[in-house]
């Protein structure tokens, strides 16, 4: 109703989040995430305080319809690294540190290229979920 009926809906957060960052960064939130996307596409590559987009929160927290839904919109926000200095990182990294295996799985069933990425330690995924013990 907000985007429907508001001349001029604000859509940005403490920290410089959008309201996109925090519909992804819940799995029930599937809905209100295709709306903010047809509202506003931009939204998928704006970067927060801590240098993240929303696939980035979505990754974070496992929201496999959230990183499905982000990525059928844009897929090549799969290879946007975070923004911050000395912490560059892509969104498979992010769920390779968490350990969502099924998440893992479907960005390396669209990007088999994505494995091969290093965050700015040099780390590839493999060395991530073996630093942060992620056994499966």
């Amino acid at each position: 109703m907000i985007l429907t009926d508001c001349t001029s809906p604000a859509y940005g957060g403490p920290k410089g989040q959008t309201a996109l960052n925090a519909a992804v960064a819940h799995n029930w939130a599937t809905e209100s995430t295709k709306l903010l996307l047809e509202w506003k596409p931009d939204l998928i590559k704006e970067i927060d305080e801590y240098g993240w987009i929303p696939l980035h929160y979505a990754t974070r927290h496992g929201n496999e319809d959230g990183v499905k839904t982000i990525l059928e919109k844009h897929k090549s926000v799969a290879y946007i690294t975070t923004d911050k200095e000395g912490d560059k990182k892509m969104a498979l990294h992010i769920v390779a540190a968490n350990g969502n295996v099924d998440v893992m799985e479907g960005l390396l069933l669209c990007y088999p290229d994505c494995w091969e990425m290093v965050n700015s330690k040099r780390q590839n995924i493999l060395h991530i979920v073996v630093d942060m013990e992620q056994e499966e």
